[in-house]
């Protein structure tokens, strides 16, 4: 697993359970399909909307 790979994943715990379950997999390809090559680090508009649905959603569907 890829440094990216991981801080995804990190991103995706904002989601709930069941999503992660359903989608995750296929989002995580996704987001690595479509980063820029060498890239360690999401890209600050993905890292910010994974911690906008965490902080909107995340005491509510944790």
């Amino acid at each position: 697993m890829t440094a990216l790979e991981r801080r995804y994943r990190q991103l995706l715990l904002a989601y709930p359970r069941g999503y992660r379950s359903a989608y995750g997999d296929e989002l995580i390809g996704l987001l690595l399909d479509t980063a820029d090559p060498g890239s360690s680090l999401p890209p600050p508009k993905e890292r910010e909307i994974g911690l906008r649905v965490e902080r909107e959603f995340g005491a509510v569907l944790g």
